[in-house]
């Protein structure tokens, strides 16, 4: 099972700007976003959810 500590240690940057959403079906879940690069410049990423302090599910979306 996999916490918001083990994530922290390998996406420090993205667990400091971690927020909530409203997930259709879920309720508020706290959610960390992994950008596909660095500055930004792609539109890819990927959604990490969490649910009492754990891995939940995560969503990843790149664009065609």
């Amino acid at each position: 099972m996999t916490t918001i500590t083990d994530l922290q240690k390998i996406f420090p940057n993205a667990v400091r700007d971690i927020g909530n959403m409203d997930v259709y079906g879920e309720g508020k879940l706290q959610v960390i976003q992994l950008r596909e690069d660095q500055n930004n410049i792609s539109d890819g990423h990927i959604n990490t959810f969490l649910k009492n302090g754990k891995l939940y599910f995560m969503h990843w979306w790149f664009h065609c």
